[in-house]
């Protein structure tokens, strides 16, 4: 009888158990980041070489002119080349037509609007009460 191999989601969640530390430094320079809408360029990048770092599959691709003119919400954004899309794969040992995990989630954020507001300065990622802010 052969014993059960590891299933995804442990071997995950064992990997985040185990990289603790570096995602919580991860998380403060994502949070440095002033990547305002049309302008994830860079953090799309950096975030794209963490991930194969950590053993993912980044793939980078930015919308198309076609695809752009179909959305009216993107329709008067002339330029789409410093928005790319960011996804992370994790594939499994087995052949790549299986199922993996994808990563992918929003890297822009809003304006600041009143900074007086703030109970931290926007972008500080300072830590306090357990929490980065």
């Amino acid at each position: 009888m052969h014993a059960n191999p590891v299933s995804m989601d442990q071997s995950v969640t064992q990997w985040l158990d185990n990289h603790n530390d570096e995602l919580i430094e991860l998380a403060v320079t994502l949070i440095k980041e002033p990547s305002f809408t049309g302008r994830e360029g860079a953090i799309a990048r950096n975030l794209a070489k963490w991930l194969e770092s950590a053993g993912l599959e980044p793939e980078l691709s930015v919308v198309t002119e076609a695809v752009r003119d179909s959305r009216p919400d993107f329709r008067d954004e002339l330029d789409l080349s410093d928005r790319p899309n960011l996804y992370g794969w994790l594939r499994s040992n087995k052949k790549k037509s299986d199922n993996p995990l994808v990563l992918n989630g929003h890297l822009d954020v809003v304006p600041v609007g009143t900074v007086s507001g703030w109970r931290f300065p926007p972008f500080s990622a300072e830590r306090a009460e357990g929490a980065i802010w």
